[in-house]
């Protein structure tokens, strides 16, 4: 039997549910610099709930939901090749796709993120679904590359500063080896970090290729974080 919950009958699914795990992976449609397709959250964390559900068939049933692929992605509009949903939209379709789980049948559920914007709206729409409207489920959310920094970097093969980034190191390694030649042939631009301070925001951290000038930084930009990021 498939794990992917668009491939099954209805009643294939209200069979395998009462013992089941249903994950919804949750990503994003946003710009990833001028290298990397606006998908690659999207096609990040797909992959990694739909093989994590196949090896874990023979001894757990999950299935998987189709992902929901547009975010909160405001801070991304500026750059262009973004689509984005508002907070409160976000939650809301969260909420009711889980919501649609548990009528369903599944009692048990995972929200697996690949969008850092969405990180603390998956915890509210999982709080809610059991606290607020009293679903009778477990839920947990997580965001995917939580599950294996540990791993990665007890492995030497990312440093911790660098998951996950966005669309500067962690990002094309997931990408290159599965379907995106552009990652390979398309030389990256150097890196820029979102800063704190007045002024522009980002600024070369090391150059040796000229950085697309960008007139000004719109509000939204303007966060009390840094990290490492491809603009």
């Amino acid at each position: 039997m498939s794990v992917l919950f668009e491939e099954l009958t209805r009643e294939e699914i209200k069979s395998i549910a009462p013992s089941a795990i249903a994950v919804m992976p949750t990503a994003a449609t946003e710009q990833h610099g001028p290298h990397m397709a606006v998908g690659t959250d999207t096609l990040l964390c797909t992959p990694v709930a739909r093989r994590a559900a196949e090896e874990a068939a023979d001894t757990l049933p999950v299935i998987v939901t189709p992902p929901l692929a547009f975010g909160s992605s405001h801070h991304h509009i500026p750059f262009g090749g973004t689509l984005s949903l508002t907070s409160s939209t976000f939650i809301d379709v969260v909420s009711q796709v889980t919501t649609g789980l548990v009528q369903t049948g599944f009692r048990k559920i995972v929200i697996l993120n690949g969008h850092g914007g969405n990180s603390d709206h998956v915890g509210v729409a999982g709080q809610d679904l059991v606290n607020r409207l009293g679903q009778p489920a477990t839920l947990a959310s997580c965001n995917y590359w939580d599950l294996v920094r540990d791993a990665l970097i007890a492995k030497g093969l990312i440093e911790g500063s660098r998951v996950p980034g966005h669309a500067a190191h962690f990002d094309p390694s997931g990408s290159m080896p599965r379907r995106w030649p552009r990652s390979k042939t398309n030389p990256l631009p150097p890196p820029v970090s979102m800063r704190t301070s007045p002024g522009p925001r980002c600024k070369p951290t090391a150059s040796s290729r000229p950085v697309p000038a960008i007139p000004t930084t719109p509000p939204m930009l303007r966060r009390n974080w840094a990290m490492p990021c491809w603009m």
